[in-house]
This record gives C-alpha cells, sequence and structure tokens, in this order.
C-alpha cells in the first residue's frame, strides 16, 4: 500500500520541467491535481488535457507577495478537501564571483528569494489549515543534491537550496508526530527548461529525463520517505553516507542539547514567551509564533543602518564547551546496551565503578562505546577512534595478565569480554579467525587458569555464564567444533542453572557442531539429516515448553499499513523475548534447510510438512517486527529510530533474511526487503541495506554470515 496516496494535491511549477511529469504521474495514480502557475495558455491546457473531473488550475506567480494571502484563501475557500501541497517552482543560473564588479545583486538576491523565501513564505500560509485537519497531510518541498555539494557557477542557487534544507530539517522536527509530512526531494540533473540560461537546445538536453526522474523518485516516495534522493553529486556511496550522517548529527544534536520541545497543538496553550504545559513540566519553550512573523522580508537596508549607526564591536560569545566523543559514547553505550538492550552485562556496572580510569577495563569500555557509536551512526571517523582504543584496551589487558595480583581478576575477565564483544560489533567475517577467536580463548583460557574463581561470587558466576553462553556461538560460525573444555563446563552449570536461554543454547550447540561436522565433510549425509531432524524435533518440543508469559499477544490491524504484514502482528513482553523466539525459529529454519537439502534421496523426508513449517516460522518472524518499528508502540518507539531503537531492530536482520532466503512467498520475500529498506533508512543502518541487497539480488550468501554481519551476539540482549 502506497505512503503517498493524498487526493487533492496543490501542485506549484506544474507547467513544465519537473512540475509537469509529476502532474502527469499523480494524475495517473488516482488523485486530482490543482496546477499553480505563470502561463495562462499552459494551465487551460492540463485542464483540458485530463478534464476538470481529476484536473483544475490557478494562476499565480510566487514572487507576487501582495497577492499571496488572497491566493492561499481561494484555495482554502475552493478545495476543503486538500490534502497535500507541493513547492516545485525555481530558478538557476551561474553567477561569476571572480569578476564582482559584473555581479548583478538584483538578479542574485531574486534567485535566492525564488527558490527560499518564497517557499517558506506559502509553506508558512498553508500549513496552519493542512495541520488542522482530520486526515493525513503532506507539504513536499523540491530541493536539489546542490543543497549538500554547492555548484562552484550557482552560487546563489546552491546557497539558497542549502537554505531551504536546513528550514526543513527544523519544519520537520516540530512538526514530529503530527499529522502533517514535511517531505523534500532532492533531484539530480533532469531534463527542464531550468536550465535554459545555456541555451535551450544545450540546457534542456542535460541530465535525467523528468519522467525517469518522477518514477526513481516516486518509488521512495511511496515507500514512506521523508527525504526523496534520486542520483548524487559525487561517489553514490561517499554521498548517500554524507546525508545520512547529516541527518544523525542533527538528532543527536537536538538529544544532547535538550530541545526535545514536542508540543501538541490539541494541549499547548500557544502562549507566546512560553507555553504554559512546558513551564510546569520544565521544558525549555520558546513560546507560539504566528506563521504571518515566520516570512520573510527583505531586510537589507535596515541592516545597512543599524551596521552603519553601531559603534561599538559585537562582544563575542562564549564557546560552549563540547563532550568528546568517548564521553558521549560512553555514556550511550551504558544506557542503551548495558542498561537497555543487553541482559548479560549485570556484572559490568559494579566492576566498571570501582575500576581506575587509566586501567585496563576503562579502556576497554571506551573501546567497545564507540564500536557501538560507530555502528549507530554508520560513521569511520568514530570507528577509527573506537580502534585506537581498542589497540590501548589490548596492551593494558596484556600488561595485567602479566601481573599476578590482577591477572586472575574478575576485572580482567572483564575486560577479555568486553574486546571479544568489540570483534563482533567491528569484524563481520568470522573466518578472520585471527581476531574473532583470539579473546574467546583468551577467555577460555582465564577460565582454566582461575579455577575456582569462576564461582566464588555472583559477579564471578554471571561472567563464567556469559562466556558459556556465547564461546558456542563464536565456534560456531567459524565452523569449528565447540571444544570439550567448554561443553564440561556448560554441564558444571547446568544443574544451577534453569532458563529458557541457557536451555535454548543446549540444544543450539549441537546445532553449532553439526554446522562444523557438515563444513569438513565429516559425517554422511544420511547423518546429516538424523541429528538435523533430531536437533529440530527438541527444537519443536523446546517451544512447546515455554511459559505462557513469554507468548506474544496478536493485535488485530484493520488498516492497510505497509508496515504490517496481513491484519495482525504480535507484541512480545520485551524484545530479550523476542529475540530467544527468533533464535528458535532460526534455528529450525536452518535445520529445515539441511534436512531438505541433504535428504533428497530420502524417502523419509516429508516436503510437505518441511514446507509447512517453514512457512509457519516465516510469517511468525515477520509477525514480530512491527512492535520494534512502527512509533509510540513501545516508549521508545521514534520517527526516525532512537538509539535502543535501533539496536532492537539490529536483532531483526538475520531472522528476516533466513525468513525472506526460505520464503516462496514473492509477496512476503518483497514485504521483506521492504521492511529492511525501512530500517536502513529510518536506523540510518547500512547493513540492513546491505541484507536487502542480498535478499533482493539472491546472491545465495549463507545465513550464518549474514548473522555474522549484523552483529552476531555483539548487538543482542
Amino acid at each position: 500500500m502506497s505512503e503517498f496516496n493524498y487526493k487533492r494535491i496543490l501542485l506549484v511549477g506544474a507547467t513544465s520541467g519537473i512540475g509537469a511529469a509529476l502532474a502527469d504521474k499523480l494524475i495517473l495514480e488516482g488523485a486530482h491535481v490543482i496546477a499553480v502557475g505563470r502561463r495562462q495558455a499552459r494551465l487551460d491546457a492540463f485542464v483540458k488535457k485530463y478534464g476538470p473531473e481529476r484536473a483544475s488550475a490557478a494562476k499565480y506567480d510566487v514572487n507576487d507577495i501582495a497577492g499571496l494571502d488572497a491566493f492561499v484563501d481561494k484555495i482554502i475557500n475552493s478545495y476543503e478537501d486538500l490534502d497535500c501541497v507541493i513547492l516545485n517552482a525555481g530558478v538557476q543560473s551561474q553567477i561569476k564571483l571572480s569578476r564582482p564588479a559584473e555581479v548583478d545583486l538584483d538578479v542574485f538576491h531574486q534567485e535566492i528569494a525564488t527558490n527560499f523565501n518564497r517557499p517558506v513564505d506559502i509553506s508558512m500560509k498553508f500549513l496552519p489549515h493542512l495541520s488542522q485537519k482530520p486526515f493525513p497531510t503532506a507539504i513536499v518541498f523540491t530541493g536539489t543534491l546542490l543543497a549538500l555539494v554547492p555548484a562552484v557557477t550557482m552560487p546563489a542557487y546552491s546557497a539558497s537550496k542549502a537554505a531551504l534544507t536546513a528550514f526543513i530539517y527544523a519544519l520537520r522536527r516540530q512538526y514530529q508526530g503530527r499529522s502533517t509530512k514535511i517531505i523534500e526531494i532532492w533531484p539530480p540533473v533532469v531534463q527542464t527548461e531550468l536550465h535554459d540560461y545555456m541555451g535551450v537546445e544545450r540546457g534542456r538536453a542535460m541530465g535525467m529525463p523528468a519522467t525517469e526522474f518522477i518514477e526513481k523518485a516516486w518509488d521512495q516516495l511511496t515507500s514512506g520517505s521523508d527525504h526523496v534522493i534520486v542520483g548524487s553529486a559525487g561517489p553514490d556511496d561517499t554521498f548517500n553516507e554524507t546525508v545520512a550522517r547529516r541527518r544523525q548529527l542533527f538528532d543527536l544534536v537536538i538529544k544532547y542539547h535538550g530541545s526535545e520541545h514536542k508540543r501538541d497543538t490539541e494541549h499547548c496553550d500557544l502562549r507566546i514567551g512560553g507555553c504554559s504545559q512546558c513551564r510546569r513540566a520544565k521544558l525549555s519553550c520558546y513560546g507560539y509564533h504566528d506563521p504571518n512573523q515566520l516570512l520573510i522580508r527583505d531586510e537589507t537596508r535596515s541592516t545597512e543602518q543599524k551596521a552603519v549607526a553601531r559603534q561599538s564591536r559585537t562582544p563575542v560569545l562564549p564557546v560552549i564547551p563540547q563532550l568528546g566523543w568517548d564521553v558521549r559514547a560512553r555514556e550511550i553505550f551504558f544506557s542503551n546496551y548495558v542498561f537497555g538492550l543487553s541482559r548479560s552485562y549485570n556484572a559490568l556496572a559494579p566492576l566498571y565503578a570501582q575500576a581506575s580510569t587509566s586501567g585496563h577495563l576503562s579502556a576497554c569500555v571506551d573501546a567497545v562505546s564507540l564500536a557501538l557509536v560507530s555502528f549507530q551512526l554508520s560513521s569511520p571517523g568514530i570507528l577509527h577512534l573506537a580502534h585506537e582504543k581498542y589497540v590501548v584496551g589490548i596492551r593494558k589487558v596484556s600488561q595485567a595478565i602479566q601481573n599476578p595480583a590482577v591477572s586472575l581478576s574478575d576485572e580482567t575477565f572483564q575486560s577479555v569480554l568486553l574486546l571479544d564483544l568489540y570483534e563482533k560489533m567491528v569484524n563481520r567475517k568470522p573466518q578472520s579467525l585471527a581476531s574473532w577467536m583470539t579473546h574467546i580463548r583468551g577467555a577460555m583460557s582465564l577460565v582454566k587458569a582461575r579455577g575456582n574463581r569462576n564461582f566464588s561470587s555472583r559477579i564471578a558466576c554471571q561472567l563464567t555464564i556469559r562466556l558459556v553462553e556465547t564461546a558456542p556461538i563464536s565456534y560456531g560460525a567459524a565452523n569449528i567444533l565447540v571444544p570439550e573444555g567448554l561443553m564440561g563446563l556448560r554441564r558444571y552449570l547446568s544443574p544451577y542453572i534453569d532458563v529458557i536461554k541457557w536451555n535454548f543454547m543446549a540444544i543450539a550447540v549441537d546445532v553449532f557442531n553439526l554446522k562444523s561436522d557438515i563444513s569438513s565433510g565429516r559425517i554422511s549425509s544420511a547423518e546429516v539429516v538424523e541429528r538435523a531432524r533430531e536437533a529440530d524435533s527438541r527444537l519443536k518440543e523446546f517451544q512447546s515448553t515455554i511459559p505462557l508469559s513469554w507468548k506474544p499477544r496478536c493485535v488485530l490491524h484493520s488498516g492497510t499499513d505497509p508496515r504490517i504484514l496481513g491484519l495482525s502482528f504480535d507484541v512480545y513482553p520485551d524484545h530479550f523475548v523476542t529475540q530467544v523466539w527468533n533464535g528458535i525459529r532460526f534455528h529450525r529454519l536452518v535445520m529445515n534447510d539441511i534436512i531438505q537439502t541433504h535428504g533428497l534421496e530420502d524417502p523419509c523426508n516429508s516436503e510437505s510438512n518441511t514446507s509447512r513449517d517453514i512457512t509457519d516460522m516465516v510469517m511468525q518472524i515477520c509477525a514480530a517486527v512491527p512492535q520494534f518499528i512502527l512509533p509510540g508502540l513501545w516508549p521508545d518507539n521514534e520517527m526516525p529510530f532512537s538509539l535502543l531503537q535501533r539496536l532492537r531492530c539490529s536483532t531483526l536482520l538475520a531472522p528476516l533474511y533466513i525468513a525472506g532466503l526460505f520464503s516462496n512467498d514473492p509477496f512476503i520475500k518483497n514485504w521483506i526487503i521492504r521492511t529492511l529498506e525501512h530500517i536502513a533508512e529510518n536506523a540510518n543502518m547500512r547493513v540492513a541495506k546491505d541484507v536487502a541487497i542480498l535478499l533482493e539480488t539472491m546472491q545465495g550468501t549463507d545465513y550464518w554470515t549474514v548473522y555474522s554481519m549484523s552483529g552476531s551476539y555483539g548487538l543482542a540482549a
């Protein structure tokens, strides 16, 4: 279902180029378009082409400031069901700043006014009307890739569009949670009249055909994107990463500087100077502003007079100190990972509270914290900082191990586990054994040397259990048999531990060993099938023993939200329970795949039963997704996704991939791909996009590889 299904659309700049192509597309999709332009003949031709049932027109020049109020009143009074305004008009010229004497400043400022001031004016006039509607509405701005990377020959155009993008960022944030969606479109060079200053023949032959651009932009509009980007200014990867990082930084700055004023117009008393609701809640609030006061006017002359009159220098404002990334990353790590996502790091906080700030545990915490943030922000720069801290952590842990006084301490054990956590977050290739397995093997050596100290306190037991739960995953992903020493430690602890995840991992160990045996060719196909059937049977039986408190609540949905597959979705007690359920389904799908692959000649192999089981598990995985991505369903669910929400979504990537890989239903597979793309966009999660591409192109990538790509147990509860 399209997320761009507005029915009565005002399109400013509809008579040529991108606007004309977009108008054609909108009418083709069933909308009624109100075309706005300066040329009456073209407007009449547009209405005649489609008829008054699907098209109407209004003549207006965006630079007619005096006539703006009358134009807006006419549209509002004539079209009560108006639900979308698209602002597409603009001008462009080349200006040689290197020859200042030849620069026509009037033309320069007029270009900026047309491209920036006028869209702001018009949007401020229509927004009060749109935001009061009882149905979803939208306002759409046409920007440009040059808003991020300016064209050296087009300074006025680039600057005006950069200003427009900054305005849209602020507007979108202030309207977050309301029924009016703020959308920006960045086209590449498109074959339009915009480039006529180069000569009509040459200018209109430049770039992508307008209809081709509209088709590419339409896919993003209908998928729900609020920032539609077609093409790039420079290398695609670099450009797209820069766009994503800019938006992520914008969100981070808002969070860190307290600008979290989420005012609902139904509850805000709109007092000038600061609303009463925010004052009572002790929130920063700058009060209600009349939209008319936000219109941009030419203040050049007034500014010149003030500058001449000013006799004293303006005092320099004090610089606000910024916290370093290591400090911010540490706070994010503890608040969102240790106390948010994870259920396995209860020992870290008390150990860290007693540790030296210059010791090995602190260094390892810094490395992991920065690695987590680099993943969250897709930031190579922060990843470089993380690697530097990681090297420091390794050096300090090595020194601690050589010191008899601290070598066998809980602090050292925890530090080694953190180094392994870093590797799982950063190194997504388990076959790189040197780094993937180094710290797990180091931890195993420590356990052996510590002896009874592994069970001497609550913290020591927690650390040992953490190793026993995660080490088999490392061995399995690397196609290595789980060592007997680790199995013996598990058998020793099992009588004292009776929790669902621990019992599930006992079966998972057998799955990992089967994976290793298949990879090495140590067993026959018949034995492979027998062991896979046994493991699947145990997993199925284990599912039936899970208590009712762990079962999901089914939520019926009668709408057409594309983020929900079918008419219902499941809500689990928390993300940890969801992860365990999906872990069971993941392993069962793996076993069923092995049975189908190696049991082709087996007469006992019931393809219908296997296919039915696969279909059920695929649907259950898909039903677990909406609870993580629908805004407001959980306290931390936001748009774009919150930090904790991103971590929760990272646990969905491998299950979604294997579900899409094994589903025979093209509709379900396409839904999974679109969902991964939705997560990638709203969580700024590049790996989600990579997984979507793997699924869409059907490259046959092994599901265990995708599990490692998505962070393994490094990004799990």
